[in-house]
């Protein structure tokens, strides 16, 4: 329920405010509980024609076509792509303690869209980490 007030209260501050209000509040550092562990990875620059090729794969011809073929790719001159592995303390430790690869461990990749920022895939990350 929190979330649900902390997103209709961003959203009322995003429909009355200027972006440059919005990417001031909304481009800061969202602190993760101690019960998960969050490792921030910058994707290398050469994986990237790849990964393209992963994503028109996945969505094929038709929906390559609805949506454009390349916006995936856009980004400013010089920026990194940022990712994070999320994993639950219990789970990570369990992993390292077995040596083991493990099989919950979740690696995100922000879509790009950054308007609300942090504010709104944390705790979903977190919520899916716990399962």
């Amino acid at each position: 329920m929190e979330t649900i007030q902390l997103m209709r209260q961003m959203l009322r501050f995003t429909a009355l405010s200027y972006i440059e209000d919005i990417q001031q509040i909304t481009c800061a550092w969202i602190p993760h509980p101690p019960s998960v562990i969050i490792t921030d990875v910058e994707v290398p620059a050469t994986f990237y024609p790849e990964a393209a090729r992963h994503i028109q794969d996945n969505l094929g011809p038709i929906n390559l076509d609805r949506i454009g073929k390349t916006w995936w790719q856009w980004r400013k001159v010089d920026s990194v792509v940022r990712a994070e592995w999320v994993e639950m303390k219990t789970d990570y430790l369990e992993r390292m303690a077995n040596s083991n690869l493990g099989k919950k461990v979740m690696f995100y990749v922000h879509g790009g869209a950054y308007f609300l920022g942090g504010t709104g895939h944390t705790p979903l990350l977190q919520r899916h980490a716990r399962k």
